[in-house]
């Protein structure tokens, strides 16, 4: 009853945290979390109260199995129970027992691989991504141009792409001869946008993936002049790799900075789809005040005013007609407004009535508007993003390298721009603060429930030693089956901090019966007699886990891969907890009794100099 209870409770403290994770993850996994516990309330409920109800119309005493079927299930019945008694009383206990004597260099064999395997991440054999790249069976790419050019051009590069990506599918299509492509769709969403989407066939049904795909689509387009972006995208999840944000108060040092930027982005591998939010208009004339117009009086809106009047034009009167009220405008006519020659010609008036020679008072030079300016705490701010390969790279990476090698020198140059970084590297922020107060309230909440049952305040620190360990068969499983660690896997990791426990209590919870009924008994012996009646109880927990994440971990399919991290950390994290709760902490809980008995008798020690001193 206790430590099944208790161990409950300490998964669903475990689990709890997940509820409390801020950002678009939260969103999802909260979800998880939530049915989980439910889930566990539930299991409990059954366990205690129904469970022992049909247990009890069990025959215990029954006769021999008459027919084949019972009779073969009987025997492999037997057969299993008989192999996990051969394997404790023959290979479990004596190992147990021959590893005690040396139990410090047990311990420290299972430091050393604790340390090896957590070098995979630094040595870049195991990576790290905020969030990986989750392919659907569906790819897209968008075209923007820049302001001004013709819609027709737009449509034929808008077809360009879409024949680039119908050559790389033939392509792939002969070499693997399966189906990829469904179909292809164009779509122009205004004078300067178009999109090209595809739906594929499902990735259980091909070999080729969405990320080849999109890949060798991408070397097929050729660059294409006056393109603002081009964006090619075949996965999910949030917002784009890369976000650097760049702020000024002028708009000239943020397109020079933003420039450059790109440009040192662009050399690090596996980075594409570079581009920046400047949002250029259509071209203008930009009219500059000279020095002459200077003395003379003038001033810019004197200028705006008179430019203003001449080509929109000046309100009159006002004529009603009917209902209808209709300006008269006062303008140059339509030939004339068509001329850049009429500007230069015309003469700019003061109030006073005096006139001069636009020419002499005015500079005229060509130029693009900015169809929108974006602006942040006041000053003008303009991004660069990119989309990251993170089979070759992740924004994690790519941010340390610019903040070591580019950072302190673009500063330097650009002493007007200040950096912010924000798409991946800002989820990141959010949801590693609330993980950090998540895992924090976990392993309190873990602590208490283990040390209610088992009356002590150092018996659970003795048990929650195990969750580093579970941290390596985490680490492990991400490393053999091939995929990096990212956010999903950290969620892992934090409810397994509230499952691998629960062996361990119940193995402490045997020692307690044990040193009841058996005072006089060693405690060498009591952690081999533990562990032998506890290893069914123990491996038919870890394995039933195990084997319950299988076919998720063996799942192909798109909606699949937003569990797959989190699965993995949870069973390959349990499995090697297993080994820990049944070798390492009997072992622990010695080394921590010849400590206790170290101080003891070097107290009595130096207690019994003081006496003979005196």
């Amino acid at each position: 009853m206790t430590p099944a209870t208790f161990g409950v409770l300490t998964t669903i403290a475990a689990f709890y945290p997940l509820t409390q994770v801020s950002g678009r993850m939260g969103n999802v996994f909260g979800q998880i979390a939530i049915g989980v516990i439910l889930c566990l309330i539930f299991s409990l409920v059954e366990s205690k109260l129904i469970l022992p109800s049909h247990l009890n119309h069990i025959r215990i005493n029954r006769n021999k199995p008459k027919n084949f079927i019972s009779r073969r299930w009987a025997r492999f019945q037997g057969g299993v129970a008989g192999g996990l008694k051969f394997f404790v009383q023959r290979i479990y206990q004596p190992s147990m027992r021959i590893m005690i004597p040396y139990r410090y260099v047990t311990l420290g064999a299972f430091i050393a691989v604790l340390i090896l395997v957590i070098s995979l991440l630094p040595s870049g054999k195991l990576r790290f991504v905020f969030f990986p790249d989750i392919y659907r069976d569906s790819i897209s790419a968008n075209l923007e141009l820049e302001q001004g050019l013709p819609v027709d051009y737009l449509h034929e590069n808008a077809n360009m792409i879409a024949d680039a990506l119908q050559k790389a599918v033939r392509e792939l299509e002969e070499k693997s001869g399966e189906t990829v492509l469904r179909h292809i769709s164009v779509n122009a969403s205004s004078n300067t946008a178009a999109s090209i989407a595809a739906e594929l066939t499902t990735s259980e049904t091909r070999t080729v993936t969405t990320g080849d795909i999109v890949k060798l689509w991408r070397s097929k387009i050729p660059p294409i002049s006056g393109a603002k972006a081009l964006t090619i995208s075949g996965t999910r999840g949030p917002g784009q790799g890369l976000e650097i944000q760049l702020t000024s108060q002028s708009l000239d040092d943020l397109q020079i900075a933003a420039e450059a930027m790109k440009a040192k982005v662009a050399t690090y591998r596996g980075i594409h789809d570079i581009q920046d939010t400047f949002d250029s208009g259509r071209p203008e004339i930009q009219v500059q005040l000279t020095p002459a117009g200077q003395a003379a009086g003038y001033n810019k809106s004197d200028l705006a005013n008179n430019v203003r009047s001449a080509f929109f034009g000046s309100e009159a009167q006002r004529v009603q007609r009917g209902r209808d009220e209709v300006k008269v405008m006062v303008r140059y006519p339509i030939e004339e407004r068509s001329e850049l020659e009429t500007l230069r010609d015309m003469r700019v008036r003061l109030d006073d009535g005096s006139a001069v020679p636009f020419s002499v008072v005015a500079d005229t030079q060509y130029g693009d508007s900015l169809a929108s300016i974006e602006r942040f705490d006041n000053n003008r701010i303009v991004s660069v993003k990119a989309d990251i390969d993170k089979t070759l790279t992740s924004s994690e990476e790519v941010l340390a390298l610019l903040s070591e090698d580019y950072f302190p020198t673009f500063l330097a140059e650009h002493p007007n721009v200040s950096i912010n970084l924000y798409g991946e590297a800002e989820q990141r922020e959010k949801s590693v603060q609330s993980l950090i107060r998540g895992f924090g309230l976990s392993i309190i909440m873990i602590y208490i429930l283990i040390a209610i049952p088992l009356k002590s305040y150092t018996k659970p620190l003795f048990i929650m030693s195990v969750i580093p360990f579970g941290i390596i068969g985490a680490l492990l499983g991400h490393y053999i089956i091939g995929i990096p660690i990212s956010i999903l896997s950290v969620f892992g990791i934090l409810a397994l901090s509230g499952i691998v426990v629960n062996d361990s209590l119940v193995l402490m919870s045997c020692l307690d019966d044990l040193q009841k009924e058996e005072p006089d008994l060693s405690l060498k012996e009591r952690v081999i007699r533990a562990g032998g009646e506890r290893f069914r109880a123990i491996l038919l927990t870890t394995l039933t886990t195990f084997v319950g994440l299988v076919p998720l971990l063996a799942e192909t399919s798109t909606q699949a891969q937003f569990l797959k991290p989190m699965a993995v950390s949870v069973g390959f994290g349990v499995v090697f907890a297993t080994g820990i709760t049944l070798v390492i902490l009997p072992i622990m809980l010695l080394i921590a009794n010849d400590f206790r008995r170290s101080i003891r008798n070097s107290r009595d020690y130096w207690i019994g100099m003081l006496l003979r001193s005196k």
